[in-house]
């Protein structure tokens, strides 16, 4: 179906769209809704982050709970300074890039209509859109679990299971921890 290039300027500009009204409603969120309890833990946690190299609270605990996510905000948070808006904007890319991945992977595994059907809900569900946007670990957990359970079904599938398979199911589970 992408042999023709009317069919894939289409297929780019639908998604294209779709993208611009998650990014729309994520940013409406980000610049709307007030900072959620458990926010301020995570903004605390890549602030220690910046200023000891680790999410290690006052008390001398270590953070574990979306640690990588304490690492991106913090490197967020260097280049913009830390507010809940540059604490929140990780949480949004990883949400796009969620919605990217669940257009490509069922355009690629299925057929172009369940890959449109699953985009559609993951832009317009409600609590995806609130986990894309809140400066917590939720969004990276959509996307890395989301690639883990594709590489998971790449990999079982005969003929088709590889060393890049395995090493992208492995790489995400760990991420997605």
């Amino acid at each position: 179906s992408l042999r023709y290039p009317a069919t894939r300027f289409l297929l780019v500009a639908g998604v294209t769209v779709l993208l611009g009204l998650a990014l729309w409603l994520r940013w409406r969120y980000v610049q709307g809704v007030s900072l959620y309890v458990d926010e301020y833990t995570t903004l605390w946690a890549s602030q220690r982050t910046l200023e000891t190299g680790a999410p290690i609270m006052p008390s001398g605990v270590l953070y574990t709970r979306g640690i990588l996510h304490s690492y991106v905000i913090a490197g967020f948070a260097a280049i913009g300074g830390l507010t809940y808006t540059v604490g929140r904007l990780p949480s949004v890319v990883f949400g796009l890039a969620a919605i990217l991945a669940i257009f490509f992977i069922g355009h690629r595994e299925w057929n172009t209509r369940a890959a449109w059907l699953a985009t559609v809900g993951l832009v317009f569900l409600p609590e995806a859109i609130e986990a894309s946007s809140r400066a917590r670990f939720y969004a990276p957990l959509v996307f890395f679990v989301l690639l883990t359970i594709w590489a998971a079904y790449v990999a079982t599938q005969p003929g088709r299971a590889s060393r890049r398979a395995h090493l992208l199911l492995a790489g995400s589970f760990v991420l997605a921890l």
